[in-house]
């Protein structure tokens, strides 16, 4: 029963990943085309919903994407400082502590950037306030947008990174096996 849970987290999970990369994307290329502006808005308004169920869902511990496993990788970035301060060298020196606490923030970060960011953009588009509450917003919008993007782009970095280092991990294993004698 359990593994089966896990398999439903691990597709849900892709499939709240796959469509918000896609609402996000299309949002962000028809960011300065007036012709686009609806389907900027729909997929605003998309990404906004996937949020929402994204954290809904990661409520649940026994989902397989729970909120608590993200803030418990944000948090490792704690336990570095201490290292640091303690000069714990050989827990330094474990790249997959400071793997984990860097994706658990930037994962942190995109996390708190989403609602100041789709809040932005429906009081823009909406037209709420005054001419300067409608050039804050949309300045605001832009602005958590291009922050967002920031964060989308160093956490695919940092999976590409986990990934070669993997790769060139199990080639180092691969190369220094000794042959088997006869």
């Amino acid at each position: 029963m359990m593994k089966s849970k896990n398999l439903v987290g691990k597709f849900l999970k892709q499939i709240l990943h796959g469509a918000g990369a896609i609402s996000f994307a299309v949002a962000y290329l028809t960011a300065d085309s007036e012709s686009f502006r609806v389907l900027h808005v729909y997929c605003g308004y998309g990404f906004g919903i996937i949020f929402i169920i994204r954290i809904l869902v990661g409520l649940f511990p026994s989902s397989g994407i729970s909120l608590h496993t993200i803030w418990r990788r944000a948090t490792l970035a704690k336990s570095i400082y201490t290292d640091i301060k303690n000069l714990e060298i050989n827990r330094l020196l474990n790249w997959q502590r400071w793997y984990g606490a860097t994706m658990g923030l930037i994962i942190f970060s995109m996390y708190a950037l989403v609602p100041p960011m789709i809040l932005a953009g429906i009081g823009s588009y909406e037209e709420l306030g005054g001419k300067l509450a409608r050039k804050i917003m949309e300045n605001s919008h832009e602005t958590v947008g291009e922050m967002y993007l920031l964060m989308v782009t160093t956490h695919l970095l940092l999976i590409a990174i986990r990934y070669f280092l993997g790769k060139y991990k199990e080639l180092s294993i691969s190369t220094t096996k000794k042959p088997l004698a006869n």
